[in-house]
């Protein structure tokens, strides 16, 4: 083969490899990220268990009398990689009279019953109680919230949760 047809022939090849990872990619589910609130309800939690570093939990959101904030990160899921997708929840709770707060430490997180909750292949499946970081929160309006928060992954203590966003009535 020539010079030129190898040339032409790695062209060709490089141009179909780049075509066929771009086409795979297309198909993947970008992460996507909820940002709500509900009045009139309660985080309703069991302890389940608690070691030194974790207190593992079970909840369920309830008529109540509380405000709960969720944030929910749907992480990207692309169907030819086995297991990446999944998703991040962390709850809180604070009284629905409110109109700010702000929890800078392991009791007051602990009072608002903050969990982060992973369901993917990357972390235990149940929900543990967040101890270390801060959310702050100012209400806007009837319909939005106002959160900012840097909260430390249990799991891994050199990763944070950063949130600065609005949060809408659900």
């Amino acid at each position: 083969m020539s010079r030129i047809g190898r040339i032409l022939l790695a062209t060709i090849l490089t141009v179909t490899i780049f075509a066929c990872k771009k086409s795979s990619t297309d198909r993947c589910t970008p992460e996507s990220f909820e940002f709500k609130f509900q009045n009139s309800m309660n985080i309703d939690t069991t302890r389940l268990h608690a070691d030194p570093v974790f207190e593992y939990y079970s909840y369920t959101i309830t008529a109540g009398t509380k405000t709960v904030f969720t944030y929910t990160h749907h992480f990207r899921d692309c169907p030819e990689i086995a297991d990446d997708e999944g998703l991040r929840t962390i709850i809180f709770e604070v009284p629905e009279q409110s109109g700010s707060f702000f929890f800078n430490d392991s009791i007051k997180l602990h009072a608002a019953k903050t969990l982060i909750h992973y369901s993917c292949f990357c972390a235990p499946g149940t929900p543990i109680l967040v101890k270390k970081g801060f959310i702050e929160g100012i209400k806007v309006s009837e319909n939005a919230w106002k959160i900012t928060a840097n909260l430390q992954n249990p799991w891994n203590p050199q990763e944070t949760v950063s949130i600065d966003r609005f949060f809408m009535l659900q």
